[in-house]
């Protein structure tokens, strides 16, 4: 390294071939990271960052945004019906759980209807709750228009939470159950179709 403060290159060792990194008097040079208005810890720029993060945008919040503790937070959208759908489960875990312990019943539901009927609501929730928030996750890390994560998001939530009151052992055909697993499947259907848009840019 020059003693005059001249900017030149240096080949880091073996594991990083190819890699060269600007050396000013023994200091890594990070001009990118230290210029005007751009942000320290992340390295974006403040005035895009603010740009991206404004409502109305097209863009889905993957394009991560502040919070108020001024750290980076990504898939807010999917996040948004992520935690109410999470308890949801939990809520349906605890009720089959809870009776099982009550009938002293740990494998299957001993030919009890009302424990199979918990497990059931449960097992439908498991079926259909992740995978569309895989589907709303991916189609938001691909740049989805808000609005699509939202329609597949509202769906799935309403759909879950209505469900479960319709899944009855003794009303197979409860009009609730039809409503809560068709809003499950409009859902999915969204969250495809976003997904597809964005992939293959449509």
């Amino acid at each position: 390294m020059a003693r005059d403060g001249r900017l030149h290159s240096e080949r880091m060792p073996s594991g990083d071939i190819g890699t060269r990194v600007l050396l000013r008097q023994g200091q890594v040079v990070s001009r990118a990271l230290t210029a005007p208005g751009v942000c320290p810890s992340s390295g974006v720029d403040e005035k895009k960052s603010a740009a991206m993060s404004k409502p109305g945008l097209p863009a889905a919040s993957w394009v991560a945004t502040h919070n108020k503790k001024g750290s980076f937070m990504a898939f807010q959208t999917t996040a948004l019906y992520a935690l109410p759908l999470a308890f949801g489960g939990l809520v349906l875990w605890f009720r089959v759980t809870s009776l099982r312990a009550a009938l002293k019943v740990s494998i299957g539901d001993a030919g009890d209807p009302g424990l199979h009927e918990r497990i059931r609501q449960h097992g439908n929730f498991i079926e259909w709750a992740p995978m569309v928030l895989v589907l709303m996750l991916l189609a938001e890390g691909n740049g989805a228009d808000a609005w699509w994560l939202h329609a597949a998001g509202s769906l799935l939530l309403a759909g879950r939470l209505i469900h479960p009151f319709g899944l009855k052992a003794g009303n197979p055909g409860h009009p609730l159950r039809y409503v809560g697993n068709s809003a499950s499947l409009l859902a999915m259907v969204i969250a495809m179709a976003a997904l597809g848009v964005t992939l293959f840019r449509l």
